[in-house]
């Protein structure tokens, strides 16, 4: 179902707002909203577009549907609904509070006064502050002395650093607590747009931004506080080169992606520009359409809106049309699976707070809440937390299943032709040959896609990948559906630390609200600023074996980027053995991390090193070869190997990400696991007290003559255990005794 900006269905959080057709323009405001929410099924795309005389800036009123042409994806649109100033809105009122802004903080309190005595009784206003961190201060309200009183008291609050990406995003997930679901979304940004100086070193990407401001539906509209570090920024860094490489974050990329207004102001102007401001936002035009392409696959489509040929003749002057450039059109059932849990996400989660603006905050943490409980680092050989022991009604239930498999070892099977890279169907018993230690062993078990699985998709949320959440909530209804109904799914966050943000649940709408706001709970949680991914599988593994259920399958998918690590907390043989006797196959699925290229690395090291060294060309030089010759050498070092072996240790396979295709990428990487064989048999007593056995699986000659080349994946071994008692006959849960 379509994105709009005019009004939401239930609890449509991901992005999609819908409106109404048309009505007529003497019908009573509350008669309006009525109708509107009885049309809500109207499947329209709504834009929210400004058009302007660019030399005067002055307001084009009077304008009717025939005077625009709306072209999606190329393709023309026919224009259903068309409205000025009928909707509400929402605004976030977003205020920098940082040092080089306080000089004008008082006239920014005056400008705001003005502002928000020129909404509408209908309109409701948010009021967030933010410098080196972000602070929701009043949630929506339409009580506007609430907000002067709240203002008041928020703009005595400093701090060093401006993170404008980081305030963005949080004024976007706010938008979501907007009480009304008709209004007009928007983000009102008053700044000096001097953020932070490089974009690699961010704690929320360029790419995560985007994609929150786009799915919020808001228009972002920046008025710039003019300044002296204004006017030296645009002389420093107008030069090409130091722009890609020292450039600071701004709001100009929301503002463009959004079709909003940005406007500079002095000191004195700040007053007339903000209620200008927002007189351009009530004079905005909402034009909706119903997409011709009805396939809601949750991709990006482009938006194109133009005046016609007879318009632009008959108005004369240049005119500017600013609305937003696209939309993600995410598939319907994905929207009624989270509208479904509308009434349950309300009365169940925590409501916003201040702990973390925009979000609902985590619960308490306490023992026997899993769901919230940050775990640990490990020591050399990492010990069970006890604040982890799940008592979840789901974790008792698969507690008391019986296991038919407890005493075989069980291994997860990927049988590959090495030619066309196809699964191999059509496998026996029979075709294989099992080898333990040198031993052959006589298969007990094989199956494939009869067992139920139990996934634990395991989130970095300090590096790059945070942007792949979008992809994975835009089409939860496409990769879920790959889980049958005994099958469960667990959330993990992971950073140094990891954190369990959903217990495993067979409730697929529990997932769908859990992704909603994964990466707030997660950060929440203080997990870390880095990445350590082998002591992040090591604590899925061991939830695994105390909350999953213990007769299914066991999977722990990875989702991480690219940048290297030379160290983890965890001990990685122990980490090893942990996953052997779990029963655990490890999967990533990597994104790769926004880095500079090697010649912009250079150009930014003799960028740097020429203002320090005063331009000595023998002082540049040295510096980049040093600095250049010390980063070659940490690639080639920081490479994350413990982590590659893991996965390959366990039979796992790992695959590459865009971001924008993860939930396609998982749907792939879900087929792949639905249809792997599993192979069970009795494990050898360990009476020789060596530990690891070793174990080979392979095609016997007569299935490799009539399948061909076939290669295979699977755990390359298993962890042995010594008999309690002497006289005992049976394995007494061997490794690898924990089916999966």
């Amino acid at each position: 179902m379509p994105t709009s900006i005019s009004c939401r269905i239930a609890c449509l959080v991901l992005s999609s707002l819908f409106v109404a057709t048309g009505y007529s323009q003497t019908t009573p405001q509350s008669d309006v909203q009525q109708q509107e929410t009885i049309k809500l099924k109207t499947d329209l795309v709504v834009l929210d577009a400004s058009v302007t005389d660019k030399k005067s800036r002055e307001i084009i009123r009077g304008l009717k549907p025939e005077d625009f042409d709306l072209f999606e994806d190329g393709a023309k649109q026919q224009i259903e609904y068309f409205s000025q100033d009928k909707l509400p809105l929402s605004i976030v009122l977003l205020l920098d509070v940082s040092p080089s802004v306080r000089p004008v903080i008082e006239k920014i309190r005056e400008g705001a006064l003005q502002a928000l005595q020129r909404l509408k009784p209908e309109d409701e206003v948010a009021l967030m502050i933010f410098s080196g961190w972000t602070e929701l201060i009043q949630d929506f309200t339409k009580d506007r002395q609430l907000v002067l009183d709240k203002l008041a008291a928020a703009l005595e609050k400093s701090s060093g650093g401006t993170r404008i990406h980081e305030a963005v995003v949080k004024a976007a997930r706010q938008m979501r607590y907007a009480t009304n679901p008709t209004s007009r979304r928007a983000i009102l940004v008053i700044t000096d747009n001097q953020g932070a100086m490089s974009r690699y070193n961010d704690t929320i990407s360029e790419e995560e931004a985007r994609l929150t401001v786009i799915e919020s539906g808001a228009t972002v509209c920046g008025l710039i506080v003019k300044s002296l570090l204004n006017v030296a920024a645009s002389v420093v860094f107008q030069h090409p080169t130091v722009q890609e490489h020292f450039k600071r974050t701004t709001i100009n990329p929301y503002v463009e992606e959004t079709g909003g207004e940005m406007t500079g102001a002095s000191k004195d102007e700040i007053n007339a520009r903000l209620g200008e401001m927002i007189e351009h936002l009530r004079s905005r035009y909402s034009i909706g359409y119903t997409p011709t392409n009805q396939t809601f696959d949750g991709k990006y489509r482009k938006v194109n809106l133009t005046l016609t040929r007879e318009a632009k003749r008959r108005l004369g002057s240049e005119i500017v049309i600013s609305a937003r450039k696209g939309y993600y059109a995410v598939d319907r059932e994905s929207e009624e699976l989270l509208a479904e849990v509308k009434a349950d996400a309300e009365t169940n989660e925590p409501q916003p707070g201040t702990v973390l603006p925009g979000v609902a905050p985590a619960p308490e943490k306490t023992a026997g809440t899993p769901e919230t409980q940050a775990i640990e680092q490990p020591n050399e050989q990492p010990k069970v937390q006890p604040s982890l022991e799940p008592d979840s009604q789901t974790t008792k239930q698969n507690n008391a299943i019986v296991n038919p498999f407890a005493n075989l070892v069980m291994l997860d099977v990927h049988a590959m032709n090495k030619k066309t890279g196809t699964i191999a169907g059509n496998l026996t018993k029979e075709d294989f040959e099992l080898v333990d230690n040198g031993v052959k062993k006589e298969i007990a078990h094989f199956s494939q896609g009869q067992l139920p699985i139990s996934v634990i998709l395991l989130i970095d949320v300090t590096g790059n990948t945070t942007y792949t959440m979008s992809s994975l909530r835009r089409g939860v209804s496409h990769w879920i559906r790959h889980f049958k109904p005994d099958d469960e799914i667990a959330l993990m966050a992971f950073g140094s630390t990891a954190a369990i943000i959903q217990n495993f649940t067979k409730d697929r709408k529990i997932i769908a609200v859990r992704l909603r706001d994964f990466v707030d709970r997660a950060r929440q949680l203080n997990i870390g600023p880095y990445q350590d991914r082998t002591m992040a599988v090591f604590h899925a593994a061991e939830h695994m074996d105390k909350a999953a259920n213990p007769a299914g399958r066991r999977v722990i998918i990875t989702i991480t980027d690219d940048n290297p690590r030379s160290h983890t907390s965890a001990k990685p043989d122990y980490t090893a053995k942990v996953l052997f006797d779990t029963g655990c196959v490890v999967y990533g699925m990597v994104a790769k991390a926004p880095r500079p290229s090697r010649a912009r690395q250079i150009a930014s090291v003799a960028a740097r090193s020429a203002i320090f060294s005063f331009g000595n060309p023998i002082s540049i030089a040295t510096t980049v070869a040093a600095t250049i010759g010390t980063q070659m050498v940490l690639d080639a070092i920081m490479k994350d190997r413990t982590f590659v072996q893991t996965i390959r240790k366990t039979g796992g396979a790992a695959m590459k990400l865009e971001g924008e295709d993860t939930a396609e990428k998982l749907n792939l990487l879900l087929d792949l696991i639905r249809n792997r064989y599993v192979v069970g048999f009795n494990p050898s007593i360990d009476t020789t007290f060596e530990p690891y056995h070793k174990l080979t699986l392979k095609l016997n000659p007569e299935a490799q003559k009539r399948a061909g080349e076939i290669i295979i994946s699977t755990a390359q071994g298993y962890y042995g255990r010594k008999p309690v008692d002497s006289d005992v006959t049976e394995p007494n849960n061997s490794g690898g005794g924990k089916s999966h």
